[in-house]
C-alpha cells in the first residue's frame, strides 16, 4: 500500500515539473547543483519532499528528451516490464540501466543507486534517439552530485 502511494506521490511531483508549475532553480541553487562549469542547455526544477527532492531537467530548445534524479533514503524503484539491462555511468558511479523503447521510437532508461550509506538515487533519461540518450546521460553525469567523488 505504501509503494503504491509513494508511485503515486513520485507521479503528481513530475507531472507538476513537467507541466511548469514548479519554478525553475534560482541562479545559486543551480550553481550548488551543477557546480562551477555548469551547462545553461537545460531548465532545471526541484520539488521537495518530506526527506526527499526530486529534480528534473528538460533541455532548451531544439533539444528534446528529459533527464531527472529522485534523491532521498527510500526510493521507490521497479524498472519497466520488457527492459533490458545496460552497464553504464553517471559521473563517477558505475550503474545498471533499464532501458525501453518506447512505441514512439523514444528510449528511456533509470536505474538505481546508493550514493552513499544514507542516500539512494532513482535517475532516469529520456531521449528521442540513442545520440540523444547518450547526450543527456553526459549530461547527467556532469551535475556535481555525481561528478564528484565522496
Amino acid at each position: 500500500m505504501h509503494r503504491i502511494a509513494f508511485i503515486f506521490l513520485l507521479t503528481a511531483i513530475l507531472a507538476s515539473c513537467s507541466s511548469k508549475q514548479a519554478p525553475e532553480l534560482s541562479k545559486e541553487e543551480k550553481a550548488h547543483l551543477l557546480g562551477p562549469n555548469s551547462s545553461v542547455s537545460m531548465r532545471w526544477h526541484k520539488v521537495p519532499g518530506p526527506d526527499f527532492r526530486v529534480y528534473h531537467g528538460i533541455p532548451k530548445s531544439p533539444a528534446e528528451g528529459e533527464i531527472g534524479f529522485y534523491i532521498g533514503g527510500h526510493p521507490s524503484f521497479a524498472p519497466l516490464a520488457g527492459s533490458t539491462r545496460h552497464a553504464g555511468k553517471i559521473g563517477t558511479h558505475k550503474v545498471t540501466w533499464h532501458r525501453k523503447t518506447k512505441s514512439d521510437g523514444s528510449i528511456y532508461q533509470t536505474t538505481l543507486f546508493a550514493l552513499d550509506e544514507d542516500y539512494k538515487i532513482h535517475a532516469w533519461v529520456l531521449g528521442k534517439d540513442p545520440s540523444e540518450l547518450e547526450a543527456l546521460t553526459l549530461e547527467l553525469g556532469t551535475l556535481r552530485l555525481f561528478s564528484q567523488t565522496r
